[in-house]
């Protein structure tokens, strides 16, 4: 095997609890992370908190994508930054 197969190849797993998340918890993690620095200052974020069916059909699509012969990324790097992104960018 090459180095591009290799990195081609490679996966990574991860293992996650089933235990629930108390609300207050999830929400501290939540405006820390609002703090938090981002990459040329886009501040990208947004929360989806999701339980039940929903949450159920969520592990299930990872699964599905996990176990596909599709390896490519969730998110594709941006090529160009739309606004109100390309406007907090440094001059």
């Amino acid at each position: 095997m090459d180095l591009v197969e290799a990195i081609n190849a490679r996966k990574t797993y991860r293992g996650y609890k089933t235990d629930a998340i108390p609300q207050d918890i999830l929400r501290q993690i939540m405006e820390l992370a609002l703090r938090a620095p981002s990459w040329a200052n886009t501040q990208p974020w947004e929360f989806a908190v999701v339980t039940g069916k929903k949450l159920a059909d969520i592990r299930q699509g990872f699964l599905e994508k996990a176990e596909s012969e599709d390896p490519s990324p969730d998110l594709a790097f941006p090529r160009v930054f739309p606004d109100p992104y390309r406007s907090r960018l440094p001059a």
